[in-house]
């Protein structure tokens, strides 16, 4: 992961902050799609599914935000 590349802290939050969810798994679901779809491979996600992986993309960006402005 990149943010434990920067700071070992930035990264051990980000673990507990995701940890109980399934915004990261549904992330890297998002870009795996994203990357069959792009090589031409079959599709069976519904529009519910991306709309769900989409959402949890925006949590972790959000959360990532928070992280990295509120250095302490």
């Amino acid at each position: 992961m990149l943010l434990d590349k920067i700071s070992d802290s930035w990264a051990t939050e980000f673990d507990s902050r995701t940890r109980a969810s399934s915004d990261k798994a549904n992330l890297t679901s998002l870009v795996n799609l994203r990357n069959s779809f792009a090589h031409g491979d079959t599709i069976t996600a519904t529009i519910e599914n991306v709309i769900t992986y989409f959402d949890s993309g925006r949590i972790i960006i959000e959360m990532v935000d928070d992280i990295l402005t509120n250095i302490t």
